[in-house]
């Protein structure tokens, strides 16, 4: 149970970076009231998204009441007492053929190239979200229709040569000529904007190419397509 200090807020302090932003607003007054591990643990069981969000929720609950535990705020963390949940990894989404295709399009219409390509390598090649995003113009090696990824930009660090299939390479084809970083500034914000133009809807936004994987290796799957 952690009992806050009264009065020992300064008005004008800004928020931790660790400070929920969505709670109800009976947490926002935890500074004069006793907020207990049963309550964090009913709030944390009624969030209504899956086991690795509430997870997420829990973490950021942790950070921000061991700030209040160190500045003296409160006597102590009740979230350690909550209990974790088992992710299963059910959560990844998976794209259907035409939220694909729609997605792809809007961002070629709006001439987001680096968004076009890390969508169409996820959506086709099956990389890892970490590998597109350590990707350069200069790993594909176009003759050879292979996308060549060094230990350093591998999971597994082992040096690993990917196929450009067809459809992928029919995407990529406009840049073949271009160098240096896939990924150029304000990514997110523009994926946000393809996103909404396609009217796709996906919750984890920054985990798209993640998503994407998993439509490929199911539809893949289900089609008996062998990488």
């Amino acid at each position: 149970m952690g009992q806050a200090a009264a009065g020992d807020i300064h008005p004008n302090r800004k928020k931790t970076s660790a400070q929920p932003k969505n709670f109800p607003p009976r947490f926002l007054v935890l500074f004069t009231v006793t907020f207990s591990a049963r309550e964090a643990q009913g709030y944390i069981d009624g969030l209504t998204v899956g086991p690795v969000s509430k997870n997420h929720a829990r973490r950021v609950l942790s950070t921000f009441f061991a700030y209040c535990e160190r500045k003296g705020f409160t006597s102590g963390n009740p979230i350690v007492k909550t209990s974790k949940e088992k992710a299963t990894g059910d959560e990844i989404e998976v794209f259907t053929p035409g939220e694909v295709r729609a997605l792809l399009t809007k961002a070629s219409e709006r001439e987001e190239t680096d968004v076009l390509a890390c969508m169409a390598i996820g959506a086709f090649s099956g990389l890892r979200k970490s590998e597109i995003d350590r990707l350069t113009w200069e790993d594909f090696r176009w003759k050879e229709q292979k996308i060549e990824l060094s230990r350093a930009k591998t999971k597994t660090a082992r040096r690993r040569l990917v196929t450009i299939q067809p459809n992928l390479a029919k995407w990529l084809e406009p840049f073949a000529l271009k160098t240096g970083r896939i990924r150029r500034p304000h990514y997110r914000k523009r994926v946000e904007g393809v996103r909404t133009a396609a009217e796709v809807a996906f919750m984890f936004l920054t985990s798209f190419p993640r998503h994407v994987r998993g439509s490929y290796e199911t539809h893949a799957q289900q089609a008996r397509i062998i990488r």
